[in-house]
């Protein structure tokens, strides 16, 4: 890559537009002293033939370039989608935070290439071999919980002072339960440093996933290691105001997630499904009146209703043991009602529907599913008959 002019001129702009908000006047030198950086950060990159100049990180890896402080891959290739090892990021820590020692302990343990940054981890206390392992262990991807671990332990090792708001952190997260326990303090406190950013929002709770366990890549990595560097480049997130789960219009369409537990209302026609590969389903109802089974999803396990304080959580074969839940579209409540999945197709009904869908459809049904199994398993629709399982030994044996 050769110098960017629109690049630069994007950075001149940048920086006159940050200099007429100052009060006191601004020598040209100034600017001069700017633009040169703009200009050593192009010339840094220059040979890297793999990052394009509108990349989300090229400004992140430029720098640190600059610096000194990340290297490619090779003289020309810098690799920003490759994973990125626990090593190397150890060692761009390293580079920041005691770059003359790294030298001294690189010159002096050359067995491997990392075997200098990882004695002056151990050393330095950034890293340790129970969570760790050994040098050659540390050639593994790095998870994002293990790159906040040694951001702050790092940051620590050079007398910063970090911070943690553990009330904001689990008020605002996701799946911070997901962190390896050792390291769930670091987490907390990079993400209340704004060293790391979540991934996303959770549909369901509307807080945010951080994804600890979630490899990295190197532009990736290089994101918060460059925040890690440059305390400028943080931005602590705001806890003032509490995180909610998203509402849910009941009279509207919702969308409905596999396996996660919501609140709302019962799924209706309408909705939105989406299974855990992904596949989006809009919910219908049959001729009964109830969620037609041959869609093969279960819309309302998981559903989950308080009353008096306490939870009731729909499950298979469970029952719902309390009187207010709602009403089912046909005007039947739910009161006492059990939740029965379909172990073939994945169908899920609650007592009621299962009875008004066989009762009105057997034994001449002309559905659309390949097979259906009834809620009490005494018959099964196959092929466009009706079969009693009691008296076909194949069929009982099937779903056992």
């Amino acid at each position: 890559m050769r110098f960017n002019k629109q690049k630069m001129l994007s950075g001149m702009l940048a920086v006159g537009i940050s200099l007429s908000c100052l009060t006191a006047p601004v020598s040209a030198l100034n600017i001069q002293d700017q633009v040169e950086q703009i200009q050593q950060q192009e010339n840094a990159m220059a040979d890297f033939t793999d990052i394009p100049a509108n990349a989300w990180y090229y400004n992140y890896v430029s720098r640190m370039v600059q610096d000194g402080l990340f290297a490619g891959t090779s003289a020309t290739t810098f690799s920003p989608n490759a994973k990125m090892s626990e090593v190397q990021f150890l060692t761009v820590v390293l580079r920041k935070a005691f770059p003359t020692e790294l030298e001294q302990y690189n010159a002096q343990y050359t067995s491997t290439w990392y075997d200098g940054a990882y004695r002056l981890g151990l050393a330095k206390g950034i890293i340790n071999s129970s969570v760790y392992g050994s040098g050659a262990d540390m050639n593994r991807d790095i998870t994002r919980e293990r790159m906040t671990d040694m951001a702050i332990k790092g940051l620590k090792a050079m007398g910063e002072n970090t911070q943690s708001n553990i009330a904001g952190v689990t008020n605002s997260v996701n799946d911070l339960n997901k962190c390896d326990e050792r390291l769930k303090m670091s987490m907390i406190e990079a993400y209340t440093m704004g060293i790391i950013a979540g991934t996303g929002a959770d549909s369901t709770t509307g807080k945010m996933n951080v994804d600890p366990k979630g490899t990295a890549t190197r532009a990736e990595g290089a994101t918060v290691l460059y925040r890690f560097a440059y305390p400028d480049a943080r931005t602590a997130p705001d806890f003032s105001e509490p995180v909610t789960p998203p509402s849910e219009d009941i009279n509207g369409p919702i969308t409905i997630y596999e396996g996660q537990t919501r609140t709302g209302r019962p799924a209706k026609a309408g909705d939105t499904f989406v299974k855990a590969d992904g596949t989006k389903v809009t919910i219908t109802l049959n001729k009964d009146g109830v969620i037609d089974p041959a869609l093969g999803i279960a819309p309302d396990l998981g559903l989950t209703y308080t009353e008096n304080g306490k939870t009731w959580t729909v499950k298979d074969q469970e029952r719902l043991r309390t009187n207010q839940f709602g009403q089912c579209l046909s005007g039947a409540d739910y009161r006492d009602q059990m939740y029965q999945v379909n172990p073939l197709t994945g169908a899920g009904m609650f007592e009621y529907e299962w009875a008004l869908y066989e009762r009105n459809n057997r034994p001449n049904y002309d559905g659309t599913a390949d097979y259906e199994l009834s809620a009490d398993k005494c018959f099964m629709w196959l092929y466009g008959t009706w079969y009693s399982i009691s008296t076909t030994p194949e069929l009982a044996q099937l779903v056992k």
